[in-house]
């Protein structure tokens, strides 16, 4: 569906989350940036530059999908693949684009989470973009989780030098630390996957998340059409018992948990 049709609906409906998601949604298409965000997001989008900017070499695991078309076994995928590359090109490459970013840091201005999990830091924009809506909301702490150590320092060089000291980086697989992370620091009321990159170990994850989120929740899945198993994932997960509402925005999907959940909606936005 269009969006201005699409965002029409989500407001008729009467449901509180659906209309908040269209007032985030419709704040992204118009690039509606406020005066106390735009110091935030002029930082961060300068850390950004100079990234891409950089020709120093970086080599490190890739534990995710090396590949779109799932030839990996879990095992390969546990293994990791090395990669050198530059960091320009690995920010380039990985990091979420400038609007995916915006899209987040509304997306917490709006629900105003406390308790957030990020799975993928990378090298730490779309963190810096989530923290940056806490530090505006005055509450909240994000643990974002990385499995290259050489990625994670340089994105907690990010975050050091944007001055976000309500992130928590975890370095490590996600299948050997998540679990321990979920244990210390749930219940989340927020969360983004985004890592891996393969369908079955993101429905894993997200079975292993659910029941550590809090009452009502809102789960970010991203790439969902990175590849076929991804999509699966999302058309699996937004049928999931406890998802009260679905939002498909092509290549990110959200989704509104629930532990007493109403009778579910969906919406496609293209």
């Amino acid at each position: 569906m269009d969006p201005p049709a699409a965002l029409a609906e989500m407001r008729a409906s009467g449901h509180p989350f659906a209309g908040d998601m269209a007032d985030v949604i419709e704040a992204v298409i118009a690039d509606r940036i406020e005066a106390d965000e735009r110091p935030h997001v002029d930082a961060i989008e300068a850390r950004r530059a100079e990234l891409e900017a950089s020709e120093q070499d970086i080599t490190y695991f890739d534990f995710g999908a090396a590949t779109r078309d799932a030839s990996q076994t879990p095992d390969e995928m546990y293994a990791g693949v090395e990669r050198s590359r530059t960091v320009g090109h690995l920010c380039r490459r990985t990091s979420k684009p400038y609007r995916s970013a915006v899209l987040l840091h509304k997306l917490l201005r709006k629900t105003k989470p406390q308790s957030c999990l990020e799975l993928g830091t990378c090298l730490g924009i779309s963190a810096s973009y989530q923290a940056a809506a806490l530090e505006l909301n005055g509450g909240g702490r994000l643990i974002t989780m990385e499995g290259a150590e050489p990625v994670a320092a340089l994105a907690q060089q990010t975050v050091d030098q944007l001055g976000h000291d309500r992130v928590t980086i975890v370095v490590g697989r996600f299948q050997d630390t998540l679990d321990g992370t979920l244990e210390t620091h749930s219940p989340f009321d927020y969360a983004f996957v985004d890592g891996h990159h393969e369908g079955a170990a993101t429905v894993d994850y997200c079975g292993r998340i659910f029941p550590k989120l809090t009452d009502t929740a809102v789960v970010v899945m991203d790439d969902i059409r990175w590849s076929d198993s991804m999509l699966d994932s999302w058309n699996e997960m937004k049928q999931h018992e406890n998802v009260e509402l679905s939002v498909d925005l092509a290549d990110i999907g959200i989704l509104l948990v629930s532990k007493a959940p109403q009778p579910a909606r969906h919406y496609v936005i293209s």
